[in-house]
């Protein structure tokens, strides 16, 4: 797992070091491209359902479940309130 400054997952490669799987990201979350190790596009992140700052993608409704709350990276806002706040 290979991870940028903000913790998303942006490349997973095998026992080797060989691309299986890249991922490029929006500045809010959504998912703009996912490719496999030999550069062909995928329709959705295959290999593991984290992602954008290492948090659950639910791909199928488009939110990324971020340990307490939803958010909606279409929005760019979260679907709750915040109960701290």
């Amino acid at each position: 797992m290979h991870r940028d400054y903000l913790g998303s997952i942006v490349m997973l490669t095998d026992e080797e070091g060989n691309i299986a799987e890249r991922r490029h990201f929006d500045p809010w979350g959504q998912v703009l491209k996912v490719e496999d190790g030999a550069g062909n596009t995928l329709d959705k992140l295959t290999l593991l359902d984290r992602g954008f700052t290492g948090h659950e993608h639910l791909q199928t409704v488009g939110f990324i479940h971020m340990n307490g709350r939803l958010y909606d990276p279409a929005l760019h806002r979260f679907l709750q309130p915040d109960n701290y706040v």
